[in-house]
């Protein structure tokens, strides 16, 4: 599990037993040290739990969703790159077919 969902778990947990906020960053810096959310985030998610948020999971942003870094062009980049190490970016995405 993704390390700012599992922060995100903890801290509906904290809202749910009515821990305070900065308990709740105080707990979340003693487990997971320097890879904690920034204090901003922990305000904001905290806010949004206690509002009625569910979910720990990211809302949909809008925009066109990355079509180009798949599986299968990466094994081919992989492929291409240890191949020829020294191939150029625009050469690689030719050989691919997507932007570089």
């Amino acid at each position: 599990m993704n390390k700012n969902i599992e922060q995100r778990v903890c801290l509906k947990f904290c809202v749910t037993n009515d821990i305070s906020c900065s308990d709740s960053q105080a707990m979340l810096q003693k487990c997971y040290g320097e890879a904690v959310l920034s204090k901003t985030q922990i305000y904001e998610f905290y806010k949004a739990f206690k509002d009625g948020r569910e979910s720990v999971k990211d809302k949909p942003r809008p925009g066109r969703p990355s079509t180009s870094s798949t599986e299968n062009n990466i094994d081919q980049v992989k492929e291409i790159t240890l191949h020829n190490r020294f191939s150029s970016l625009k050469n690689i995405a030719r050989e691919v077919h997507i932007s570089h």
